[in-house]
Formats: structure tokens, sequence, C-alpha cells
């Protein structure tokens, strides 16, 4: 920390005036009807003012960094950015600009207690006070190919944001105090950047926790849900009924033991939810062969994954007794137990005190930064202005965390915002802890505090916004109160954009790493194989022991589609045309534990008639066909590949003048193998882990030997259901489609397969099923083309 503000003749220039942030004193006198317009940040005609200043090329900077204070510190966030941009290189010959960047706005709590006279002085009227806000700001760097030297349009210019922000000298040794203002001294900078320590203060997390608990009770403490009507949003409180579940387990920190509680109301438990990414490392996960084992105290300790470690210690610390953490809590061998938790997935983070969101590193390994190791990064303090007769002297940090400019948000770019299955996680949750490599972060349905601002004060709690914290990784809170839709219009605009954010993030969201911004009937086009082997939900419901059927959707679609301008059927091979609670099987779960496709689907497609890879609908190109090779026989090369000649020649009661009337993407071609097999059923499945809850299934035998051996299982049915699919279609022989292979760890290979019946030469999915690999070997299956619609 330097005495005197040294700075070189390009620093000096700069207006460090407008990094101002206010101070107790200000918003006190402001509250108190004292003009204060004319100091910053309150100042005003501002417009014209300079917000950029350019500092010349960074080897000038770097040279003179041992004299200019500034320099000193843009030179320690250049290579801090080089490490964070290794991919795009920082050159030395780059020319730097640093200027204004708008970290957020705020606005005094007691704005009704402004007079008419310094409202107007400020430039609002009387009717405009609700709106009065103020903007907070920091400096941004941005460097740039020299134009003139690099001969191109357009320079690679790379950013790093908030950068250096007003740092409180004053109260530097003895911190502000948090949430009470009345300690607050009238020259404490509110706003102002903090000095984050390598590990986490967890006094600071339990100041944000009580914050919460004690005074957002009527947004934050209750929970609710919304439900459409026309076109309008209705804000109902949740039937509590719904949270009951027959099994819950959570992990008790202080024993370092999974406890099992039976039939218990999730809302009336303080535990809480842990969000984070698996990855391909997990030390441990519970199932049916270690659940009792894992029941004895001690059992979790130095055995599970650091994530889960780090969250259990973080959670003890908080004084919570009970985390739930999905690979501790959900037997992930038992396909009963596992469906019947994914159901109540929704309750359990929205009834969580407040979620851990690990949103650092790849996997369960990447822990918690700070909780239990430090963390790495500099800081530095850096004064620009010495203090006059006039103002104080401004000294600015420079931020722990170091991002672009296309980084709108903390969490933009980590592995755990790109996961599909985490927005569920995060738009429920009605509070969060979040921890990035350099930052730990609370976001509520009220408020946002974060490790490097000072912000822990009612004094500008009023329509206080951080840009980065509100631009994407804001919690959205889907349970919202009607109150908050108010703010916007009597339509509800408020849940309408909510619900926009979620199906926007959801689209550009993925599970492994692929593309899922195109989907085919609802199925992701770069996991569609996989997404075929789609199952019912093994839903437990309380008022009865069977769950719901899964039936056909017979309807049309409501509006006209395809190029035939016609409405359609929903196709049988997708989980939208079918009424009933399904389970995706595309995820990195599966693939993790063995599972692989057997098949390339091809999409008909028509205006022209044509068939296309479904993996390359996103460009509507048809398969190029691969030269002869002679050594090779013609049948077995590119044996996957479905032509529109393949399928009128293989298929012969599909003419091309049907195929003609077919809309486009309701039939899909591949090539697998067909065996058929004898369905008996349906029969009651062995249940151990709910004495009073049903499940059945129909029984797959070889044909040769209808009352022999059981070779495999279909999907849950309703037993005495007529509505549904399965029992509807009864006992006798059937053809069976390949579609994957399941080779779990400990357990014998099986067959992932399509029951289906036929009419006029296309295949109509029945359920999917599963075989033993060996008996499907012993049946001799065929390989023919398959047109499944």
């Amino acid at each position: 920390m330097e005495s005197k503000a040294t700075l070189c003749e390009f620093c000096s220039a700069i207006n460090f005036n407008l990094l101002r942030v206010p101070t107790a004193g200000q918003l006190r006198r402001l509250s108190a009807s004292l003009d204060i317009t004319g100091q910053y940040p309150f100042k005003r005609n501002l417009e014209g003012s300079q917000t950029e200043w350019e500092l010349g090329p960074m080897k000038r900077i770097q040279s003179s960094a041992d004299l200019c204070n500034l320099c000193r510190a843009i030179s320690q966030v250049y290579d801090d950015t080089n490490v964070y941009n290794a991919a795009e290189g920082l050159d030395p010959d780059m020319l730097c600009t640093v200027g204004l960047g708008f970290r957020g706005y705020f606005a005094p709590e007691n704005i009704s207690s402004v007079s008419p006279a310094v409202l107007e002085n400020m430039g609002f009227g009387v009717e405009q006070a609700q709106d009065l806000l103020f903007t907070f700001r920091s400096l941004t760097i941005k460097w740039t190919d020299n134009f003139t030297e690099s001969h191109t349009f357009f320079p690679k210019t790379i950013w790093a944001k908030h950068a250096l922000h007003e740092y409180d000298t004053r109260h530097s040794k003895v911190p502000l105090p948090l949430f009470n203002d009345e300690e607050i001294p009238d020259d404490g900078r509110l706003l102002s950047g903090r000095i984050a320590s390598p590990q986490v203060q967890f006094n600071m997390l339990r100041a944000w926790i009580d914050e919460c608990t004690s005074r957002h009770e009527d947004h934050c403490g209750t929970v609710f849900s919304s439900r459409f009507v026309h076109h309008q949003i209705e804000f109902q409180d949740v039937n509590f009924e719904l949270s009951k579940i027959r099994a819950f387990r959570l992990i008790d920190v202080k024993l370092r033991a999974v406890e099992r509680f039976d039939n218990v109301n999730i809302a009336d438990m303080k535990y809480l939810a842990l969000s984070y990414v698996w990855g391909f490392a997990q030390r441990l996960v519970i199932n049916r062969h270690n659940m009792k084992k894992l029941g004895i105290a001690g059992s979790l300790s130095g055995a599970v994954s650091k994530t889960i470690e780090d969250a259990m210690h973080l959670t003890e610390m908080l004084g919570i007794q009970y985390l739930w953490v999905d690979a501790l809590c959900i037997l992930q061998d038992d396909a009963l137990d596992k469906s019947h938790h994914l159901s109540y997935m929704g309750e359990i983070y929205k009834h969580a005190l407040f979620t851990i969101v690990a949103a650092s590193g790849i996997d369960a390994e990447s822990g918690l930064s700070g909780v239990r190791e430090p963390r790495m990064f500099r800081q530095q303090i850096v004064k620009v202005k010495d203090s006059t007769t006039e103002s104080s002297e401004i000294q600015l940090v420079t931020a722990q965390t170091v991002r672009s400019l296309w980084q709108t948000d903390y969490l933009f770019g980590t592995n755990w915002s790109t996961r599909g299955w985490t927005l569920q996680e995060r738009a429920l949750s009605r509070r969060a802890l979040i921890f990035t490599d350099t930052q730990v972060y609370w976001s509520c349905r009220e408020a946002t505090w974060t490790e490097d601002i000072f912000a822990e004060t009612n004094m500008t709690k009023r329509k206080l916004k951080f840009y980065d914290f509100d631009i994407g990784s804001g919690f959205i809170g889907v349970s919202s109160k009607a109150t908050e839709a108010a703010e916007f219009d009597n339509d509800g605009e408020k849940a309408w954009d909510d619900l926009r954010v979620q199906i926007s993030e959801f689209s550009s969201r993925h599970f492994t790493g692929h593309d899922w911004k195109n989907f085919l009937w609802a199925i992701p086009v770069t996991r569609f194989e996989l997404g075929l082997c789609w199952n019912r939900h093994a839903q437990i419901k309380n008022g009865g022991s069977r769950g719901s059927p899964l039936a056909r959707r017979e309807g049309l679609t409501t509006l006209p589609m395809t190029t035939l301008d016609c409405r359609v059927q929903f196709p049988s091979w997708s989980w939208i045309g079918w009424m009933g609670s399904v389970e995706m099987r595309f995820t990195n779960q599966y693939r993790e534990t063995g599972m692989r496709e057997e098949i390339v689907c091809y999409v008909l497609r028509n205006s022209p008639l044509r068939v296309v890879r479904i993996s390359r609908t996103i460009s509507d190109e048809t398969e190029a066909p691969m030269p002869p090779i002679p050594s090779i026989p013609r049948h077995l090369q590119n044996p996957n590949i479905v032509t529109l000649e393949s399928i009128l020649s293989e298929c012969p009661l599909l003419t091309e003048d049907i195929l003609r009337k077919t809309p486009d993407n309701q039939f899909i071609a591949f090539w697998s193998e067909i065996a058929v097999f004898h369905v008996t059923g349906p029969v009651l499945a062995e249940n151990t882990t709910w004495h009073d809850a049903e499940f059945s299934y129909f029984e797959v035998r070889n044909t040769s030997d209808p009352k022999g051996p059981i070779v495999g299982k279909t999907d849950w049915c309703t037993r005495g259901d007529g509505n549904d699919a399965i029992c509807q279609a009864g006992e006798g022989k059937f053809a069976f489609i390949l579609l994957a292979t399941n080779a779990a760890p400990g357990s014998a290979p099986e067959k992932v397969v399509l029951q289906v019946f036929r009419r006029g030469g296309v295949a109509y999915r029945i359920c999917v099923a599963r075989i033993q690999e060996n008996q499907w070997m012993k049946a001799r299956p065929k390989r023919q083309l398959v047109i499944l619609g």
C-alpha cells in the first residue's frame, strides 16, 4: 500500500472521482433531505464526461510499473488475464485502454423521506421518486491489437471486466460491520471493494444466511408454486401433501453417515442441498449393498469425493446438521428408488434451506474452493489520488476474479452452468451459496452478496442490483409470489419473463458438451439414439401406490406444421407422443456406466422427398455415399447408411407415393437387429424398498420355450389399467428391435430393445425392454431396415 499516489502522465489523466462509491454519511444526509447532488457518485450532468482513457502499448505500461502505481496494478491484471486467455494470447504490443464499467445500481432505502426540492435538483419529479437510481462503477481494462501494425479490419480485443474497484482504506483494519447500519460511520464506503482471504470466512457466510432467514421470510422463506390460467399466471400456496416422501435420506454431517427418514414431509426437514457436476469421478455412491454400512457413524469420513467432503465440512461449520447429495441419498443401483426420488427432485431443492452450488471444476473431485484448501488469487491496493482539503484520497483494489467482456456473469463458462439438469436445481432453489474458483456469493430472491463488494447494508438495499449477478446468474426462483408479478403488470409479465429465461437457458445448455440447440420431437439430435431409450418413470403417488399409466397421445398437433402444412400425429418413438411421466437416458451418467447405442438414425423429410441423418438435421444434409472399396463385399460397406432407395427396396409396402404423403419427421429409419420373443404378464415386481407400493411388468421368454426361463423384462406398467399401453398390447409374440447395449460394471450385459407392433410396413413403439445379451444372441436376431413411426 503506497503512501503517495504516484502516477505516470497517461494514468494521471483518468478521472478517478467517477469510481467513487456512496458513503453512509451521504445516504444519511440524502434521507434527511440535504442536497448532495454536487458530490460523487451523485453528481449531475456527467453525460459528456470522458469514460475511456488510452494508456499506450502494454510494453510501455510494463516499463512504467516501477514508477506508476496504476501501471503496476494493470501489469498484474495483464499477467492474470494472460493465464485465463492463454488460447487467445496477449501481446505486449497491444494497445491498452481503461474505461468505466457499470457494476450496478442502487437507491437509498428511505427514498420517501427525500424532499421534492432535493428530488428536483437531482432531475427527478416527486412522482418519479420510486424510480430514483444511482450507478456505481469499476475500472475495466481493454487490450487491442495495434491496428496499423496488424493490417486487419477487426483487431483482436481482450477484456478484463471490473478489474479495479474503489477500496475503503480507512476501515481496512477494522472492517465495516455486516448488517448493522447504526454502527457504520459516516465515512464508511458502501459498495466498496474488499480484500478476500484465501480461506472462506464462515462468519460472513453465517451473516448472509441469518440476514436472509430473518428478514426475507416473505419472499425467500415461503415456497410458492405457479400454474397457467389462459394467458395469465396465478400464484398459489404449495400443496405440502405433494412434499411427503416414503423414503428420504440425508447425510448427518456430524456423524458422517447417511440417515434414512420414512414417510416424512420434506418441507418439515432442515437441510442443505448440493448442486454439482458428477463428471467421471465419484469416489463413493450408495447402493443396496452398502446402504446399511453407510448408516454407521464415521462411514463417510475420507471415503467420499472432494466436493462432497467440502460440502459436509461447510454444512457443519454453518451449524446445519443435514445435507442432501444425490450420490449418497439415492440408491444408484435401484431403479425404483432412483425413479421415485427423481420425481421428487423439484421438492428436494425447493425445500432445502439453501443450495450449495459447486460451480468450479469439472467433476466431483474439484471441491469447494476456499472451504478446506486455500484459493489462489492476487489482489493489490493502489493509491491513485491523494487527499486534499476538498476531497478524500482514492484507493483502488484489484479484483480477485478476472473475467472477459463475454463472460456475462460469474458462472459464465463454468462446467456447472452448461449442464441441463442444473437448471432445475438453480430455478427451484429459494437461496443459493455459490462457489467459483476465486469467489463465493449469495443469491436469493431479495438480495445478492459477494465477497469482493461490501453490500451488507440496508441503506442501499432498495433495488440494489449487480449487473454481473443479474444477467443470467441470479437464481430464477420460479416459485414466486403474486406481488412480484405485480411489479411488471397485471398479466404476470414477471412470471412469463422467468419462463422465457428458463426456456432460453435450457436450449443453450447441454449434458455432454455437444450442441443442444436442436431437437427432433423433443429429443436432442446429438444424443438421439440414446434418447430413444426413454422409459416410464416409476412414480409413487401418495394417494395411490401404482402411479399413473403411460398411454399413447392419440390427438393431432394443435396447429398445422411441416412442409405439407397439416396437423400431424405425435410419433410413437418420442416421449412427447405419450401421456405420463417418463425418464430420459441420454446423460453422461448412462454412458459412464456402460450404455452405448447400437444404431444410427435417419429421418424422412418431404418437399423434396429425402432421407437425412438425424445428427445432420441441423444443416439438413443428405448422407453422401462413400466410394466403393473393391476388396470388401458390397453388403458390408457402410452398413448403417439409409437412403431413399434402400427404404423403397427393403420396405415394399412403403411406396414412393405413400412416402410423399408422409409429413416431415414422422418416420425414422435405421438398420438394426430384430428378434421375436414371447411376452407374458403382467406380474407383480418384487419390491423391498416400499412394501405398500405396487410395480408390475411383463416377462420376456424365448419363443421356443414360452414357459421357460425369463430372459428379459419390459418397462413398468400399471396392472389392470385399460389405458396402459403395455397392458393393452397384452401377451403373445412380439418383435423386439435393438437400440443399445448396457454393460454396467458388476452386472451381466443386456440389450436395451424396443417392443413394437407393425402396421403397413411401419413399426410402432409399445415400450422399452431389457433382454439378457446371451439370450438375445441365442434368438438369432436378423439385421433389417426398421421404419419407426
